[in-house]
């Protein structure tokens, strides 16, 4: 396909960056973290060029050892370089 023909010239990096938003306060208390994952959202995109927000459920244990489960937001944005200008390590987006 020859629109993907671009690509040849990128490097993919072995890592991106991430961030999960969490959806509770006060250990297990629901919280709506609308205006949390919208500042990460539009922070990533000025930083790296854009990002990806995917909705996650995840867990974790409280310091008084109950499993919390949560509904998170999981925001990241992948990286590739430039073959021909790893010297430079100018990045750009995925």
């Amino acid at each position: 396909m020859k629109n993907f023909d671009v690509l040849k010239k990128f490097e993919k990096m072995d890592s991106c960056v991430k961030l999960y938003v969490p959806s509770t306060a006060d250990v297990d208390q629901p919280a709506d973290n609308a205006e949390q994952t919208e500042k990460v959202i539009r922070k990533f995109a000025e930083l790296f060029g854009g990002s990806t927000c995917t909705p996650a459920m995840g867990a974790w244990i409280a310091a008084s050892g109950k499993t919390v489960i949560e509904q998170t937001n999981y925001i990241y944005r992948g990286l590739l370089y430039i073959k021909d200008d790893l010297k430079k390590q100018q990045a750009a987006p995925l």
